[in-house]
């Protein structure tokens, strides 16, 4: 689903950023393409892959903001920032 979005909005996987909450299936799904990955950690569930770590651990959704701006490196200018649609939107 993650790849179908981005194909859909014609972004490069090293150019997003996957928030999960389930390591096997979000994490390490988007770290094999190529994508920043942070894990939503709800529950004190084991990291046992250590193939594919995280960029990032949170608790909530609210930290992502601090991070946002990091892993995806220096903020553009907003006239240089390109509106993009969204592919869930009909």
């Amino acid at each position: 689903m993650f790849r179908t979005a981005l194909e859909k909005l014609g972004v490069e996987p090293s150019k997003a950023v996957m928030v999960g909450d389930t390591f096997d299936e979000d994490i390490t799904g988007a770290k094999k393409m190529g994508s920043k990955a942070v894990l939503v950690r709800r529950t004190e569930e084991q990291l046992t892959n250590t193939n594919f770590a995280p960029d990032r651990i949170i608790s909530n959704l609210q930290e992502l903001i601090d991070h946002l701006e990091e892993l995806l490196g220096a903020r553009q200018q907003s006239t240089n920032r390109k509106e993009v649609p969204s592919p869930f939107s009909s």
